[in-house]
């Protein structure tokens, strides 16, 4: 089975409260919250409330050390069935999960690289475009 759903082109619109916020929608294991986009991450993270939320197992002896904006962070790995922003989804996601919480309760945390390199992605004043990438076989 592929790790992509199908060949799809998303357009997330940057207009409404959310994208005027930063904010996206995303699911992991069906369980919505709000990411920011995070280019410079290397893997999609949440923190701890939200890894409860959606039944994230953490791998035993999984913790890192992450460069942060604000310094270092420790995290744990986990592994999410299904990450989706709309109708781009991607199964089998390495995910980093905090220890700590979102100082400003805002944010689930980052969607980042181990969710966004399977995409081609494009980020315009119309919005976010993920567009799948086909595995050759």
């Amino acid at each position: 089975m592929s790790s992509y759903q199908q060949f799809i082109r998303v357009l997330i619109s940057s207009r409404g409260s959310n994208a005027t916020k930063n904010k996206l929608a995303v699911s992991v294991n069906g369980i919505t919250g709000n990411f920011a986009l995070d280019t410079g991450a290397s893997l999609v993270s949440v923190t701890c409330q939200f890894a409860k939320r959606a039944d994230l197992a953490i791998e035993p002896g999984s913790k890192l050390l992450m460069k942060t904006v604000g310094g270092h962070s420790v995290t744990d790995v986990a592994y999410a069935k299904t990450v989706a922003v709309s109708k781009a989804q991607a199964f089998g996601v390495v995910v980093a999960v905090n220890r700590e919480t979102d100082p400003f309760g805002q944010l689930d945390d980052l969607l980042g690289m181990s969710f966004l390199s399977r995409f081609k992605v494009t980020v315009s004043p119309k919005g976010l475009e993920l567009t799948a990438i086909p595995i050759d076989r």
